[in-house]
């Protein structure tokens, strides 16, 4: 009997099955059990050609769910990504500040082959305390953003100058014992910055977004906000004349916008220091040709905002997703012809939302429902609509802090 044929057969689920199996029913026939068919995995997205330039995320060696909103989330990103797991780069090392040359080859390993092989013109990396790894890693990477933290003197000095300017910008960390002096003199940053800190507690309960790092319950969106919006507001009400915040964790990003409600500030994170990097590394192409083309695609302007604020919604809060996704949308690219075969490639049918739904399907293989759930007693974390970052220009609800 040929198992793939519906007129001749039923399917349903034999629940009283200890593995998979699917009962068989021909023409109510005695049912029979058959192993259930796994399908196939889905194949890789499809590549984008290297001469697309692109943002690079070196990215340390961690495991935990990243998000729509994280930096290693392709969604997270308007542009064309490429995300790398330097397997050196161990969260405890990162955390203690006891890295060597060792560690830092690695990173510049990883950012040499991404130029070479993928066409990276930018860089970021996924843990905001790199920033005393700044001035090294700069020195043999261009345009190297190696820390959120890098935006904080720069807002200090530029934005709210002054005798008291350190008091303007506050930072919340996600270990505020981790997070020292060394680390703001790195970035430029003044060393009496107001910093507050999310619980250290080793008990999951009381300590909600350090347990999902470290892996010991699952993602807990609602859980994880709840705690990076009371830093905000313990921050606000310890330093009255905070205007703006700066997010060193780079796993916080979901969270904007609930920082920036809950205060009234403005929020710099990671995602405003990449975009920021890649726009001058990738200039508009504003000649008549490509003005007629594109419409100035490039991050905004014309038909390429036009579109994206067709699709610009609110920030969905985000469902868990691993890092298995490597590539992101992008807003625009220099130079008429490549600009018009992405276009092409990214129309409904194209290569494009073929790279987006694999993408898709490689999260959802490789997120257990055990991830993708909250503890017990806790709201499930809001679920996201589906996102296609190729449409429009812009990813929905990636919000511009710049």
């Amino acid at each position: 009997m040929d198992l793939l044929s519906p007129p001749l057969a039923t399917y349903v689920y034999d629940p009283s099955s200890f593995s998979p199996f699917l009962s068989f029913s021909p023409n109510s026939a005695t049912p029979m059990s058959v192993p259930l068919v796994t399908p196939a995995p889905a194949p890789p997205p499809p590549p984008l050609a290297k001469s697309v330039p692109k943002l690079g995320v070196l990215q340390l060696n961690t495991s935990f769910p990243r998000p729509p909103g994280d930096v290693g989330n392709a969604a997270s990103w308007p542009m064309p990504t490429v995300v790398r797991v330097v397997e050196e780069a161990k969260t405890a090392t990162v955390l203690s500040g006891m890295w060597g040359s060792e560690l830092v080859d690695a990173f510049v390993r990883e950012g040499e082959k991404m130029m070479a092989e993928e066409g990276v013109v930018a860089f970021v990396t996924s843990c905001g305390y790199l920033a005393t790894m700044h001035s090294t890693l700069s020195a043999k990477l261009p345009f190297m953003g190696t820390s959120a933290l890098l935006q904080v003197a720069w807002l200090q000095m530029s934005f709210f100058p002054g005798p008291d300017s350190y008091r303007s910008v506050g930072i919340i960390t996600l270990k505020r014992s981790a997070l020292t002096e060394r680390h703001l003199k790195s970035v430029g940053a003044h060393p009496a910055t107001p910093i507050v800190g999310l619980p250290e507690s080793s008990n999951p309960s009381d300590a909600i977004f350090k347990a999902v790092l470290e892996e010991k319950i699952p993602y807990d969106y609602a859980g994880m906000q709840r705690e990076v919006v009371a830093a905000a507001r313990t921050l606000m009400r310890e330093f009255p004349t905070l205007r703006a915040i700066v997010l060193e964790c780079t796993n916080m990003p979901p969270f904007t916008r609930a920082v920036a409600e809950a205060t009234g500030c403005r929020v710099w994170d990671i995602l405003t220091l990449g975009k920021w990097l890649y726009c001058a590394a990738v200039p508009p192409d504003f000649s008549l040709q490509s003005t007629i083309a594109t419409g100035g695609a490039l991050m905004g302007g014309g038909l390429g905002a036009m579109e994206g604020a067709a699709a610009f919604t609110a920030p969905p809060a985000p469902a868990p997703a691993s890092a298995a996704a490597n590539r992101g949308g992008i807003s625009g690219i220099v130079g008429v012809e490549e600009w018009l075969e992405w276009k092409k490639a990214h129309a409904p049918g194209g290569a494009g939302l073929q790279h987006n739904q694999a993408q898709a399907q490689l999260q959802r293989q490789s997120t257990s429902p055990a991830s993708t759930t909250s503890p017990a007693g806790a709201p499930p974390p809001p679920s996201a609509p589906e996102v296609n970052p190729f449409e429009g220009g812009f990813v929905p609800g990636v919000h511009f802090g710049l």
